[in-house]
């Protein structure tokens, strides 16, 4: 980086490409798992597999996953690769900081792709004052403290009751088909 905190051009353009790589992949993930979700509708034979990238999606089912396996020794069985992509974003995000929201997050690279014309647009950064920057930022740490003081009170048969539920099991194709039939109102606004 030079005095500015501007990475070189040659690391921008790698992080750039990267960056739209795991976002196609991710789209990727998506349209496989609808398409999944779809055939196993129906009454014919499914003939795509489940992405396990799905998981990803799941960080709360992963949290207690993984509060199962160290109090039990278990793995989850619906959703392992929840457990997974959430220790390598824990451990990515703890060594390099923010590289997992900057190079590995979709949603931290559409907000960058974003950002960018919004920047050309108005001319710089929009400076949001400080009472209402604050509690905007707060408020994603308040939600993970939440989950994860949920987690932690949780005991290991509770835990291990919930991993078995159809509800469970089923959390990332409720998730799709809310996704799909959510009403216009519900999602979030770019």
């Amino acid at each position: 980086m030079d005095h500015s905190g501007t990475p070189p051009a040659f690391l921008s353009s790698v992080r750039n490409r990267f960056q739209l790589a795991i976002f196609l992949w991710t789209i990727s993930i998506g349209l496989q798992f609808h398409l999944f979700v779809v055939q196993a509708g129906g009454s014919g034979p499914i003939t795509i597999q489940r992405p396990v990238g799905v998981a990803g999606f799941l960080p709360i089912g992963a949290l207690l996953g993984w509060k199962q396996l160290r109090t039990t020794g278990t793995w989850d069985p619906s959703h392992p690769a929840a457990m997974v992509i959430l220790f390598y974003a824990v451990a990515i995000s703890m060594m390099f900081r923010n590289a997992f929201c900057s190079w590995f997050c979709p949603l931290g690279t559409v907000s960058e792709w974003l950002w960018k014309p919004g920047q050309r647009i108005c001319g710089g950064d929009i400076r949001l004052s400080i009472w209402l920057d604050w509690p905007l930022r707060t408020c994603k740490y308040l939600l993970l403290s939440f989950f994860v003081v949920i987690t932690i009170r949780m005991s290991a048969p509770e835990i291990g009751a919930f991993l078995e539920t159809p509800y469970y099991k089923m959390a990332d194709v409720k998730m799709l088909l809310r996704f799909i039939d959510a009403p216009l109102t519900t999602h979030p606004t770019f």
